[in-house]
């Protein structure tokens, strides 16, 4: 599988081999058709465009099948309010008109404009699948089958064209066209472009993908200052970024804070594991094979538990936990050795669910992270970014250890102060002092190994 190696041999070069296969082996476990939806933003440059077909390409050839969905190129993003004929569609094509202004009533210019949208969305659709499939990907158009009803009221989603598609191995490009519930002949004339915003309500509601992701020319979410947030938890995040002040430097500009609102809505539709993900053409493969990606994540957001020992929680479910993310044998004496008697819990923070889990104890009065786990099946999700930040907020100085082919070394590398290398481990530090960093290395190193081979 030659496009196999090729992607494991990219992502070896920056540190993320094994988080790549990880990602691999879990999108194959899932139904083809909710593996992931990808929303092709309206800004997307033909530039972009270009390189988003060459990485379905590439997907195809993993036997990976996103469903791709586009809207019409060109439709303004900051919805300007002028006195053009045409303003009011534009305005609502992008999401930010509340009502379609309807053809009947039009002058003949804007039903003009009508067609000219219907045309260069299915333009856009021909030309996303027709360069694929150049690519040596295997792609399908669909302009109808998938969305009917009337444009300014409900829209309806059938699955059967897409899954057709996928079956034959290939990648379905749907265009946000609908066709009215009456017309049978489901003709060209007859379909009507929609807001991609609410073709895409429809479309994940009925899908329920592991991952919304939006390619745009942005890139992601973006503060006034022109810097991309790589992060948002919508339970812990959502009211403060609604509520910052415009003097803030962390506020974010008015698109993002209406893209965010969308998002949030969006996600109500969805199964808690799902992510949204607004990324770049270039980052699309980063975005979908590695912790890091390259744009922002946005996720649900889970009441994580902070405790202060074992009491009332399932040992059972860690020790799981903790075995079904190292792919290693917990000691049988794990919570109550010798060790863990000299070494006493401080903190640990748990997912409800027991997707995840951090274990924090107290090592010759320094804070050791003595476990950091999430189980492979929710990597993606986000909750690694939940367990740090809340082990930063309440043990700011704190030493843990990894081995050297652990996958999320580099992520560590990131939050760390400090690291040292040694042929069983590394070590790494935050918030120490010289003294007390140096301390931690010896007592890191001395502590007997918790995990087996199974």
């Amino acid at each position: 599988m030659e496009r196999y190696e090729i992607l494991i041999r990219f992502f070896r070069e920056i540190g993320a081999a094994r988080e790549a296969e990880m990602y691999l082996r879990l999108f194959h476990r899932e139904e083809p058709h909710r593996f992931a939806v990808i929303e092709v933003a309206e800004d997307l440059t033909a530039f972009s465009l270009h390189v988003l077909a060459l990485h379905l390409a590439f997907l195809s050839s993993l036997d990976l099948y996103p469903v791709i969905l586009h809207g019409v190129r060109g439709v303004p993003s900051n919805g300007e309010d002028d006195e053009d004929s045409d303003s009011g569609m534009w305005r609502w094509l992008a999401g930010r008109g509340p009502t379609r202004p309807e053809d009947a009533e039009a002058p003949d210019a804007t039903k003009m404009q009508w067609q000219e949208a219907r045309d260069s969305t299915l333009a856009l659709n021909e030309t996303l699948a027709l360069t694929v499939n150049m690519q040596d990907g295997d792609a399908s158009g669909l302009v109808s089958g998938v969305f009917t009803g009337d444009p300014s009221g409900p829209i309806r989603v059938r699955l059967d064209k897409i899954r057709q598609i996928i079956r034959k191995d290939g990648i379905p490009i749907v265009a946000a066209l609908t066709v009215p519930d009456r017309d049978a002949s489901a003709s060209l004339r007859s379909l009507s472009p929609i807001p991609l915003q609410a073709a895409s309500r429809a479309l994940v509601a009925r899908l329920a993908p592991r991952k919304l992701i939006r390619v745009s020319e942005a890139g992601g979410l973006k503060r006034r200052n022109g810097s991309i947030v790589d992060y948002i938890n919508l339970k812990l995040d959502a009211d403060r970024i609604m509520n910052a002040t415009a003097g803030d430097p962390s506020a974010f500009t008015e698109e993002a804070i209406a893209d965010l609102r969308y998002y949030r809505e969006l996600m109500e539709l969805l199964p808690h594991r799902s992510v949204v993900e607004v990324t770049g053409a270039s980052s699309l493969l980063r975005e979908l094979f590695t912790q890091k990606g390259g744009g922002t994540l946005i996720k649900q957001g889970r009441n994580l538990k902070v405790h202060e020992s074992l009491a009332g929680l399932s040992r059972r479910r860690i020790r799981m936990l903790i075995e079904r993310s190292f792919g290693k044998k917990l000691q049988r004496d794990y919570f109550n050795n010798r060790f863990h008697k000299s070494a006493p819990i401080l903190t640990v923070v748990v997912d409800p669910d027991y997707k995840g889990v951090a274990i924090v104890r107290n090592l010759d009065g320094l804070c050791y992270l003595d476990k950091f786990a999430v189980r492979p099946d929710a990597r993606g999700e986000g909750i690694a970014v939940d367990l740090w930040t809340i082990l930063e907020e309440r043990h700011p100085a704190i030493f843990w250890r990894s081995r050297p082919e652990n996958p999320i070394n580099p992520w560590y590398f990131e939050h760390a102060s400090g690291m040292m290398k040694f042929p069983e481990w590394h070590v790494w530090w935050k918030g120490l002092s010289t003294r007390d960093a140096q301390r931690a290395v010896k007592l890191a190193l001395d502590i007997e190994p918790a995990l087996s081979s199974r």
